[in-house]
């Protein structure tokens, strides 16, 4: 009996590999190190969750913890050299942070360059593995409290998605993924190195917010790379990003509860809609990108363009209303442009002046959720082209921005953030209002390229700013002006290259000019210039 089985186990063995194999994206993949079949990278996952969570508890239980720091000094350089020299070799591979917010399409020819990119990643697989020895250094030196789901989730999920992106694509845009994550293990394993030493651990103890504010800005940053390999016009095998959505959002969410609980905590603001979990912010976010890049284009492609005119004109009138109104509470709270360029030290005071604040901070935060209708005016009036990366990303950010300032801190220096952005954007939807009447067009078509150059002079504005905040000596809550920090870099970037193509574009301003003369069709037959399309938030 035992024999037939055996005879059984062989004959099948072989066609259970097969099953499990996934198809590379080029035969040399599967010649590296656990990169034939998932079958040894999940036993590997299977034995640090035994050994973590069993075996190495167990084993402890009746003996005194090791004294590892020697180890750990070892393990925190071989991390930080590493790093160091995959982020060299992917730059000599032809990555640059140029190319961050590009589409980069998926290249067919695997050139030698593509090759060398393999053993790279196949140092990187090692490194990641390697990182499961810090939860096995937990577990020798007893403390088993910082085995939490945060920390065995976010290696295991590394692992298993560069191992995926490995696997299928090997592609330039995921190499973007893997480069800032080694930028920001630099900072963080010389951090790891540095705490080892007792004469600075009391030094390093108000670098610790940094640190994990790094790591949160690291997903934000991903998540926008994500963004753009994702969007429908970008051909890259979306396949291989689609994964990193989920678990980006779900990573920030614990990097961000663990933020919360471990650094700034006010327990009144809980109290307030939508402030208590970041859950509910991440869904509406969900289903306003499934709406506007999904289900609103399926609904409309049958259908004629909605007449929305008289609903802009109600909506561009609540809008100057609703932010003239916030600008001025908050004015009468305290805030004055004079202190624009000092410091203001926060004080967490729970006060009459605070609950004031954060009342006008949930109006905008209300007011900010409303924007989203802009995009959905777009979609109703079969103007998909105007749904840009800049246009959703930015409202993206500015409403996730405004729920962190008001969750973690709403000081006084953080205020001038919000009420620059609400004069802005008085004048913007004063413009908006105006154009809607066929009269005005015209005279506010020169106009329209001020707005832009308005909309960039206010990040220039917030950049300063937050570089004051920055500084040593003031002592406000860095990490959120860490938060600000690259998105109005990005934001500033995505509105300079819109206002270079629209706007500096030699056949974009001879279509404006074109239009002003409303000599558009000769134009178009003597110049060929039919195809040119003005984007940006025009209504």
């Amino acid at each position: 009996m035992y024999r037939h089985l055996s005879i059984v186990v062989k004959l099948k063995r072989p066609k259970m590999i097969e099953f499990l194999k996934i198809k590379s994206i080029d035969p040399a993949v599967d010649a590296y190190p656990l990169m034939d079949t998932p079958v040894t990278i999940m036993t590997l996952i299977f034995l640090y969750l035994m050994t973590v969570f069993q075996a190495g508890p167990k084993y402890m239980a009746n003996r005194k913890p090791f004294q590892l720091k020697p180890v750990l000094a070892l393990y925190n350089l071989f991390q930080v050299f590493s790093c160091i020299y995959i982020i060299i070799k992917l730059h000599e591979q032809g990555l640059s942070f140029k190319n961050t917010w590009k589409c980069i399409p998926t290249t067919k020819v695997h050139d030698d360059v593509w090759y060398a990119r393999l053993n790279t990643f196949s140092f990187i697989l090692f490194v990641k593995a390697a990182e499961f020895l810090e939860t096995v250094f937990f577990v020798l030196r007893k403390k088993q409290n910082q085995v939490s789901l945060l920390h065995v989730y976010h290696h295991i999920s590394t692992l298993l998605l560069f191992w995926w992106n490995f696997k299928t694509s090997a592609d330039i845009m995921e190499v973007f993924i893997i480069q800032i994550n080694c930028y920001v293990h630099v900072i963080m394993y010389f951090y790891y190195f540095l705490a080892l030493y007792e004469p600075l651990q009391n030094v390093l103890k108000k670098v610790k917010p940094f640190i994990t504010a790094v790591q949160m800005i690291q997903f934000v940053l991903i998540f926008g790379h994500v963004a753009v390999a994702l969007w429908p016009s970008c051909a890259v095998d979306k396949f291989a990003f689609l994964p990193h959505l989920p678990n980006i959002c779900l990573i920030f969410y614990m990097f961000y509860q663990f933020f919360v609980n471990s650094y700034t905590k006010i327990p009144e603001v809980d109290e307030y809609p939508l402030m208590s979990s970041p859950a509910p912010i991440l869904v509406m976010t969900a289903i306003y990108l499934f709406v506007v890049l999904k289900l609103g284009p399926a609904y409309m492609e049958k259908r004629k363009p909605y007449d929305l005119r008289k609903f802009l004109i109600f909506y561009n009138l609540f809008q100057i209303c609703a932010c003239y109104w916030a600008a001025a509470k908050f004015t009468e709270l305290g805030f004055s442009f004079r202190n624009t360029w000092q410091c203001i030290p926060s004080k967490l005071e729970v006060n009459e002046n605070w609950r004031g604040k954060m009342k006008v901070g949930m109006f905008l935060l209300f007011v900010r959720g409303i924007e989203v209708v802009e995009t959905l005016c777009f979609v109703l009036r079969k103007k998909q082209n105007q749904v840009t990366f800049l246009h959703i990303y930015h409202h993206i950010s500015v409403f996730w921005l405004l729920w962190l300032t008001i969750k973690i801190s709403a000081g006084d220096m953080e205020l001038f953030v919000m009420v620059l952005n609400l004069y802005v954007h008085v004048v913007m939807y004063i413009y908006y209002f105006l154009a809607l009447f066929k009269p005005m067009q015209m005279i506010l078509r020169p106009i329209k390229p001020a707005i832009t150059i308005m909309q960039m002079t206010q990040f220039v504005l917030m950049f300063g700013h937050v570089v004051t905040a920055l500084k040593p000596s003031c002592h406000v809550n860095k990490t959120l002006f860490y938060s600000f920090l690259p998105n109005v870099v990005i934001i500033f970037y995505l509105f300079y290259d819109f206002y270079k193509k629209a706007y500096n574009n030699k056949k974009a301003a001879q279509l404006e000019k074109c239009v002003q003369m409303k000599t558009l069709i000769n134009c178009n037959n003597n110049n060929n210039i039919n195809n040119v399309k003005l984007e940006g938030k025009t209504q």
